[in-house]
């Protein structure tokens, strides 16, 4: 007995030590994969601080708020009076920028999914605040100065306000230049987002989810598809995307979802597509058969907001789709007059 029980005991400790090793491993992994998700969809911030005399102002202080979290990062300058912030999320942001002797300079931009914005500020000797609101990629448009890509981000206005009949937000690719319908797209075993992109292959895309691969390998396909009302904004980048991008020559979706911020917002939906609200089709008229029933229900919800404002937030959402439907297939039957 007391034999057995020390091997049980023994045998309990190394199960705990290799389920610790395992979680060790684990949440190392999770680390890993966060480090490396932030150089696909967040965006840097990068600059030069100057006099009034294009002299370089070092360990000027710059910090970076959240418009929507306030949550700050700072920074100083170095010797050249550059400064950089890397990996920040998409959205708007208040810069701030101090020196001694030297006015106060505040900017309001916005950042759009993988962007890298260069924001140069010239101080003035004096105490005075000057503040100055600059609107990068407003409506998905802004001259590309920091890399060679060709891309176009779809806002969050865009996924919120434009009709899509099945709320695929996949199918605003369609919205970039040089797109146009794939030679499988309504076949019914369309591959890809079923949209061909300055003459490639509809399945040589590459789709990004929040900085992870999103890829259904078989079907070069959206690996999961994501409720409408869960997308904050992506970028579709058509060409000469940087070298953290592979796997497709035709595209890169890359989509970033929302996340809480310090205001409560939430949605809650019902879409419904009925055959009893559509005429019949010309094909069915033609040969007397009866209207197919066809009965869709898209729904679902999202909310999110502050779990301890300013510093822990949440976001969810879920869908849900139900389809009943039946099809009319008509034969033809010859008569005995056409056998003879």
């Amino acid at each position: 007995m007391n034999i057995s029980f020390s091997q049980r005991c023994r045998s309990g400790a190394r199960f705990a030590g290799d389920l610790i090793k395992a979680c060790i491993t684990v949440t190392l992994y999770a680390s890993l994969a966060i480090v490396a998700q932030a150089q696909s969809y967040t965006s840097s911030l990068t600059g030069l601080v100057t006099d009034q005399t294009g002299a370089a102002v070092a360990n000027a202080t710059v910090s970076v708020t959240s418009v929507e979290t306030e949550q700050v990062r700072t920074t100083t300058t170095n010797s050249e009076g550059s400064y950089i912030f890397p990996s920040l999320p998409p959205g708007t942001y208040k810069v701030r920028i101090t020196a001694t002797g030297f006015s106060t300079r505040e900017v309001r931009t916005t950042l759009s999914v993988s962007q890298q914005l260069r924001l140069d500020a010239q101080l003035k000797v004096g105490t005075t605040v000057e503040t100055l609101e600059v609107v990068a990629g407003e409506g998905g448009i802004a001259v590309e100065t920091q890399n060679s890509q060709l891309s176009n981000v779809v806002t969050e206005r865009q996924v919120r306000d434009l009709p899509l009949i099945s709320r695929n937000p996949y199918d605003l690719v369609a919205l970039s230049a040089g797109a146009t319908d794939g030679p499988d797209r309504g076949s019914g075993f369309m591959r890809g987002a079923g949209i061909a992109i300055n003459g490639q292959r509809s399945q040589s895309g590459n789709f990004i989810l929040d900085g992870g691969e999103n890829n259904d390998t078989f079907s070069a396909k959206p690996g999961q598809n994501v409720p409408l009302d869960a997308i904050q904004e992506f970028r579709v980048q058509t060409n000469n995307y940087t070298a953290e991008y592979g796997r497709g020559s035709g595209f890169v979706a890359n989509v970033v979802t929302k996340t809480g911020s310090n205001e409560y917002h939430g949605t809650i939906y019902e879409f419904n597509r009925n055959s009893a609200l559509a005429a019949n089709d010309s094909f069915n008229n033609a040969n007397g058969f009866e209207k197919a029933f066809f009965n869709r229900n898209q729904f679902g919800f999202s909310g999110g907001g502050p779990a301890i404002k300013n510093k822990t937030f949440f976001f969810g959402s879920a869908e849900w789709l139900k389809i009943r439907s039946s099809v009319n297939t008509g034969f033809f039957v010859p008569t005995p007059q056409l056998i003879a």
